[in-house]
C-alpha cells in the first residue's frame, strides 16, 4: 500500500493528531500573555508587601496577588506539559499506524505530504507545514541510535533457559513461525538462504551471506536476477558444541569490522540489506545480535532478545552465547565502535 493511500483509521488518527497539534500551538501562543500576567501579579503583590507602610490591608492584598500570580504560572506550566504530551502521543500513534517508523532518506517528505493531504482542510497551510515539520523531527529521532536503543532495551525479555523442554515460550514461538525471513529493522531483513527461490527479489538492497566455510555453496550462481545492488560474504565457522574452548568464534570476530561496515553502508546508501546463512537460525542471527550490541551499545541479553522477538528462528549457539556475554567481547565491540566512528550516525 502506498503511504498516500491511508486507511480510514489512519485518517481518524491524523485528525486526532491535527486537533492535538492545534490545541498545543494555541496553548503555546497564549503562553507569553499568561506568563506576563502571572509575573505582573507577583511583582505587583511583592511591591505592596514590600511597602508595608501602606497598611495591613495592602500587605494582605499583595499576598493575594502574589499567590494568584503563582497559581497562573503553575496552571500555565501544567497546561503546557499536558497539551504537549497529548500532541506527542497523538503524533506517535499516527506514525505507528502508518508503518512509518524508519523512513527512507529519499521519499519520506513527499510521502508525508500524501499521508496528510486528505485530512487537512484547504487554507490550513500554516498548520500543514507545522505538522509536517513536527512529524519530520519525530521521524528523524526514530532513525537515531538513541531511539532504537530505547526500543531494544524496553522490549520485554522472553526467558531463554536452555534447560527447559520444548514447551518453553521460545520453542513455541519458533514452531509457530511460518515466515522464513523477518525485518529486524525496517531496512534490515534476516532470513534463510534466498538463492533457492527463483521468485526471491531483494528489491535492490545489499545482501550479506554468512558462509560456514569459504567453499560453502549457497546457490549464488544459479543465474537468476535477484535484484541485488551489491553483495558481500562473511565466513563464520560453526562452533563445536562439545568443545567449550572452541576458537572459531575468536577467529571470526576479527572480521566483524568489515561486516559491520558493509551493513552500515548498505543501510545508509543501498536502501537496506538482507542478511542470511543457510537456514537463518545460527550464523546470520548471531552476526545480527553482535551488530545490534555494537551499533546500539546494549548487552547481549537485550540484543539477542530483540532479534529473537523480530526473528523467532534465532538460536545463537551456546558456545557463542557464552563468549558474547563475556565482558571481553563487549570491550572488543566498544573499541570497534571507536575505531569505526566514521560510519556511525
Amino acid at each position: 500500500m502506498s503511504i498516500s493511500e491511508i486507511s480510514v483509521s489512519q485518517q481518524n488518527l491524523s485528525k486526532i493528531y491535527k486537533n492535538a497539534y492545534i490545541k498545543d500551538k494555541e496553548n503555546t501562543s497564549s503562553k507569553v500573555a499568561k506568563v506576563a500576567i502571572g509575573l505582573f501579579l507577583i511583582i505587583g503583590g511583592g511591591a505592596l508587601v514590600f511597602f508595608s507602610g501602606l497598611g495591613i490591608v495592602a500587605v494582605a492584598a499583595g499576598g493575594v496577588l502574589m499567590l494568584a500570580g503563582l497559581a497562573i504560572l503553575c496552571i500555565r506550566a501544567v497546561s503546557a506539559v499536558t497539551s504537549g504530551r497529548k500532541r506527542v502521543v497523538a503524533r506517535d500513534k499516527f506514525i505507528d499506524a502508518s508503518g512509518f517508523v524508519e523512513p527512507s532518506k529519499t521519499n519520506y517528505k513527499s510521502d508525508l505530504e500524501g499521508m496528510m493531504t486528505n485530512t487537512l482542510r484547504k487554507g490550513d497551510d500554516y498548520t500543514h507545514k507545522g505538522m509536517k515539520k513536527d512529524l519530520i523531527e519525530a521521524l528523524h529521532y526514530r532513525r537515531s541510535p538513541k531511539y532504537q536503543r530505547e526500543q531494544i532495551q524496553s522490549t520485554p525479555l522472553i526467558p531463554n533457559d536452555r534447560t527447559l523442554n520444548n514447551s518453553s515460550i521460545r520453542n513455541q514461538l519458533a514452531k509457530e513461525t511460518v515466515q522464513d525471513s523477518h525485518l529486524v529493522f525496517s531496512d534490515l531483513e534476516l532470513g534463510i538462504n534466498p538463492f533457492n527461490d527463483k521468485a526471491f527479489n531483494n528489491k535492490g538492497r545489499a545482501l550479506l551471506s554468512i558462509h560456514r566455510t569459504k567453499d560453502e555453496d549457497l546457490g549464488e550462481d544459479l543465474g537468476h536476477d535477484y535484484n541485488i545492488s551489491t553483495r558481500e560474504s562473511f565466513v563464520w565457522v560453526e562452533p563445536d558444541p562439545g568443545n567449550p574452548e572452541d576458537e572459531t568464534f575468536d577467529r571470526m570476530q576479527e572480521g566483524l569490522h568489515s561486516a559491520f561496515r558493509f551493513i552500515e553502508q548498505a543501510r545508509k546508501e543501498k536502501g537496506g540489506i538482507y542478511i542470511h546463512c543457510r537456514h537463518g537460525i545460527n550464523r546470520s542471527p548471531a552476526l545480527v545480535v553482535a551488530y545490534v550490541m555494537w551499533k546500539y551499545d546494549v548487552s547481549f541479553e537485550h540484543a539477542e532478545n530483540f532479534v529473537f522477538t523480530q526473528h523467532p528462528r534465532t538460536e545463537v549457539p551456546e558456545v557463542w552465547e557464552q563468549k558474547m556475554k563475556k565482558p571481553e567481547f563487549k570491550e572488543f565491540l566498544d573499541k570497534l565502535q571507536v575505531e569505526s566512528s566514521d560510519i556511525i550516525d
